[in-house]
């Protein structure tokens, strides 16, 4: 998880600084270095897909009938908010939610001088640095995945329930 390219939200913090990402912007550097590591595979959940999906109060009520350990630190500690970190471990363990993705040319730039810090994206498809972005998910897999953490302690896809 992390960057931003151009997410199409009328929340606020995205109106006036839309290539402002958390993980990207508080610290450049390692950003950029991982960015620029020769993974074998390099797939990035960007903030573009993460304000299309939330935690609503009603699957936090769902999820709080549930007796599992699992559910009952959900429902303690999550709120209503955007799905950032939870969407891109969700789709690690499912890619299928994923209906779109896009390779792009991603670098950070690390100049430090007001609005600098923000991801340079470009739409190069064959890149030494071409990396595979989340683009699109499926709401009704999102939610089943959500849910089945009432039914199990662990997701159905983790390697510590298989």
């Amino acid at each position: 998880m992390g960057g931003s390219i151009n997410p199409q939200t009328d929340d606020p913090e995205f109106v006036l600084t839309p290539k402002r990402e958390f993980n990207f912007w508080m610290d450049p550097e390692a950003s950029r270095a991982v960015l620029h590591a020769h993974w074998p595979r390099f797939v990035l959940t960007t903030v573009d897909i993460s304000v299309k999906t939330r935690m609503e109060k009603s699957l936090i009520e769902q999820v709080r009938r549930s007796p599992t350990p699992a559910a009952q630190y959900v429902a303690k500690y999550a709120e209503a908010n955007y799905l950032w970190d939870e969407l891109a471990a969700v789709a690690w363990l499912d890619p299928s939610i994923i209906t779109r993705s896009q390779k792009l040319y991603l670098d950070v730039n690390t100049i430090t001088a007001p609005g600098r810090r923000h991801p340079r994206v470009g739409p190069r498809s064959a890149t030494r640095h071409g990396r595979t972005t989340r683009r699109s998910a499926t709401r009704p897999r999102q939610r089943k995945i959500l849910q089945g953490v009432r039914r199990t302690a662990y997701p159905p896809h983790s390697p510590r329930a298989l």
